[in-house]
């Protein structure tokens, strides 16, 4: 991910979660706006939907960066589909 950190992700059974950052403004909306080009119409077609499929939040502080990558981690423990969080 040139430019571009990814600092957590998961992929649910219905849903995907990513923690990314941009090294310069725009990056990581460039990076949305390419996989949206390919995955969102590929979702809508064979789901036969419109509209988008992310939704995005800032992180301004390290606590609520730590805070979102727990979430992401223990989100498919919640959900039963692993048992652990490394799983």
């Amino acid at each position: 991910m040139n430019g571009r950190k990814l600092y957590a992700f998961v992929l649910m059974k219905n849903h995907a979660h990513l923690l990314a950052m941009g090294e310069a403004p725009g990056r990581v909306s460039g990076l949305m706006q390419s996989v949206g080009r390919s995955h969102v119409r590929y979702v809508n077609a064979s789901c036969r939907r419109s509209g988008t499929l992310f939704k995005a939040s800032l992180v301004e502080s390290e606590r609520y960066l730590l805070r979102c990558m727990h979430y992401i981690d223990l989100n498919p423990v919640r959900a039963g589909m692993v048992t652990e969080p490394g799983d």
